[in-house]
């Protein structure tokens, strides 16, 4: 025989939350944005600092594959 005591708990609640104004609500909105926004402006350097390492990293692949090619060419055209 398999018990099983499960503690049931069937009552409701219900929560309202009551905007006055669209003034409230974008008080409220408000609060959120002057809370992330340093955060963003504290990332978006790191962001962009990386994009440019990466892009600079893809640059200087490419130029050393350019040079590669240069130097097989000119190899091909002194035998």
């Amino acid at each position: 025989m398999i018990q099983s005591n499960i503690d049931f708990d069937f009552s409701e609640r219900i929560y309202n939350i009551n905007y006055f104004t669209f003034l409230d609500i974008m008080a409220v909105i408000g609060g959120l944005k002057a809370s992330i926004m340093p955060i963003i402006g504290y990332l978006a350097p790191l962001l962009a600092l990386h994009f440019l390492i990466s892009l600079a990293q893809i640059i200087v692949d490419k130029m050393h594959d350019n040079q590669h090619k240069e130097h097989l060419e000119l190899l091909r055209v002194a035998k």
